[in-house]
């Protein structure tokens, strides 16, 4: 499978809806981190991570069916939330630190009569923040890789912006919603950039919260093997979770460690939505049918795999345990698993960048035989944000302790009575 480069293609400034000066400014500073190198924000970092929320909140909006009659005033539109907060940043020049954003955004918008606009900005602080690091992470350059550390302080610190976001009660009308992931987490979509219009995959940007409940729900084992169409850091925020890495070989031998591609189809239900200008998203037409192309988590009704005639052998290379506060990176089209006890909380927030690579297609491993169930729902089971949360919460609370010698948080061992048998 060939990896093609994005920068080949350019995909961070296609989706850059800017006009001309302000796409030249973003592209200067910094390999298109968004940061220097005190690790400050620069404020047209937070301003394309914006573009992101449209379709998210969008999409999530159309299938909440909340109803003008229960609200004070009419919904404002997502849109409008959006711009009004870009708007404010358009004036801004200066790079300031996570948590002085933070404060400015507190500041401004604090007090209004719903945490909207202060909720959604605080995100994209965020979510700007670890995008900087994970593309200087990304690079081979000495001195990016240097700064490319989040501590543990700023971990611990956007955990908690982001969850007191995501449950505030007076957010009122940008909704995060909770999906299924095929793997068995569930996960929340914070901001998502897509663009139909180039050749490979329209993955540009995605920025998730990943979480894996004490529920039992885990992905299917004989389709565990998987790789991914975009660059991935991921960050862990909780508990402990195993990073396999396979080498996957193409054979056209028989035998135990023989295995298929699968190639993933979508099957929609709504319309997806593009950010593609600073005037408005667009809509793409309307698919009820599958759909090899990848459509934004809150359009998917369902995935299915379709077998292709690609046989290949596989074998695990390296394995890694990662806990609190630490992190990994997977490259566009690398193999890899990831194990969750079934009794367990593991949480990570989760970045796919198609800027350091990016492939097409980002196939499955699974069984030759091909009999298998390939489908798999997007619901939750009405699972919410809250409940992610609240799950999270309790077992960095209980199943968690610092550990002085190591400067680190640990598992801790032995049975909970919040979470039986952990």
């Amino acid at each position: 499978m060939t990896i093609i480069q994005a920068t080949q293609q350019n995909p961070a400034n296609a989706s850059l809806p800017h006009d001309q000066a302000e796409k030249d400014n973003f592209s200067y500073f910094h390999k298109e981190t968004g940061i220097d190198h005190d690790g400050n924000i620069y404020p047209e970092a937070i301003r394309h991570v914006l573009l992101g929320f449209y379709t998210v909140a969008a999409e999530e909006m159309s299938t909440s069916k909340q109803k003008d009659e229960e609200l004070e005033a009419p919904t404002p539109s997502v849109k409008s939330i959006v711009d009004n907060i870009r708007a404010w940043l358009a004036p801004q020049a200066e790079p300031l630190s996570l948590k002085d954003w933070i404060n400015k955004i507190y500041n401004q918008f604090h007090g209004e009569a719903t945490e909207d606009k202060e909720n959604v900005a605080k995100v994209a602080v965020c979510a700007a923040f670890l995008r900087g690091k994970s593309r200087l992470a990304a690079s081979t350059d000495a001195k990016s890789l240097s700064r490319s550390a989040v501590t543990e302080f700023e971990m611990d610190f956007i955990y908690g912006v982001i969850k007191a976001a995501l449950t505030s009660k007076k957010t009122k009308y940008y909704t995060w919603g909770v999906k299924r992931s095929s793997q068995g987490f569930v996960f929340v979509s914070l901001y998502t950039m897509i663009d139909h219009a180039l050749p490979h995959t329209p993955i540009m940007e995605m920025f998730r919260l990943h979480v894996w409940l004490p529920d039992g729900h885990r992905g299917n084992s004989l389709l565990k093997v998987h790789s991914h169409t975009a660059h991935g850091t991921s960050w862990i925020l909780t508990g402990e979770g195993t990073n396999q890495l396979w080498e996957v070989t193409p054979t056209t031998n028989s035998g135990p460690n023989v295995y298929a591609l699968y190639i993933p189809k979508w099957h929609l239900t709504v319309k997806a939505t593009t950010p593609t200008t600073d005037a408005a998203p667009i809509e793409k037409p309307d698919d009820t049918d599958a759909d090899t192309g990848y459509k934004h988590p809150s359009v998917q009704k369902s995935s299915s795999l379709v077998k292709t005639d690609q046989l290949v052998e596989i074998k695990p290379t390296s394995t890694h345990i990662h806990n609190r506060n630490e992190s990994y990176a997977i490259r566009a089209g690398d193999y890899h698993s990831s194990e969750v006890a079934g009794n367990h909380v593991h949480s990570t927030l989760f970045f796919f960048d198609a800027f350091p690579s990016c492939v097409d297609p980002a196939p499955i491993v699974g069984p030759t035989d091909g009999n298998i169930d390939t489908v798999a729902k997007r619901e939750a089971d009405g699972i919410t944000v809250q409940d992610l949360f609240g799950n999270v919460n309790r077992w960095r609370e209980l199943n968690e302790e610092y550990d002085a010698e190591t400067k680190g948080y640990k598992n801790r061992k032995g049975a909970r009575e919040v979470f039986p048998g952990c």
